[in-house]
């Protein structure tokens, strides 16, 4: 699979919201909770059973996007390239599939908002392969992606942005971070089941439309 990055369903460098670009996805809450610990633990556990239920018996792999900016000073550049020793030490069990090479983007600081700074990115992609045998580390890279915004809760590095790919199927399942997790397909039939699967978890304010593709 050196050619995975080739995929042209991928797209990368992937958009901050994959559901929005995507003719065919949806989008899900992890939690509905407003305390710290339930929030982690209730994201862990909807985004392992999404996970489970969308991957289990397929071939499929994680990619970990790693990113910087040039006018990111020195330490913190460093603290990621920590972060990233200690990501890939987690993995080191794993097959790295490929690595692809830095190349520029362009983000909005902050996503979420319209008057938001474009921001000039390189994004970094690793590639690794997961089999069965292997389970324990999508909930140790889940953990740490949620904890990212909790920092007592850290341990052994922050995540970067993570998404899993089934390139037989062409389905990607990207947790963004402890609020939601975007699932998309090139075929709708890819993914049919799972919108009844995780019926009751699927966003609200997005809920309308994607039950006029899925419902």
């Amino acid at each position: 699979m050196s050619n995975l990055f080739n995929d042209d369903f991928l797209k990368l460098p992937f958009n901050e919201a994959l559901f929005y670009e995507a003719e065919f996805g949806m989008r899900f809450s992890l939690h509905d909770s407003s305390v710290e610990s339930m929030i982690i633990l209730q994201a862990l556990y909807r985004s392992w059973s999404i996970y489970s239920g969308v991957f289990t018996g397929h071939k499929h792999f994680v990619l970990l996007e790693f990113y910087t900016t040039k006018t990111l000073p020195k330490s913190k550049k460093q603290q990621k390239r920590n972060d990233l020793k200690a990501i890939q030490r987690k993995l080191r069990s794993l097959t790295p599939i490929c690595q692809q090479r830095p190349q520029s983007a362009k983000f909005i600081i902050p996503k979420d908002l319209e008057n938001g700074l474009e921001v000039d990115m390189m994004c970094t992609y690793y590639a690794y392969e997961i089999d069965g045998n292997h389970s324990e580390h999508v909930v140790d890279l889940l953990w740490s992606l949620f904890a990212n915004n909790f920092p007592h809760w850290m341990k052994n590095g922050v995540c970067p942005s993570i998404h899993f790919y089934d390139p037989g199927r062409k389905i990607i399942f990207h947790p963004y971070d402890d609020r939601g997790a975007d699932l998309i397909a090139q075929n709708k039939d890819a993914i049919q089941n799972y919108y009844h699967q995780f019926n009751d978890w699927i966003l609200a304010y997005d809920r309308e439309r994607i039950a006029t593709v899925f419902g």
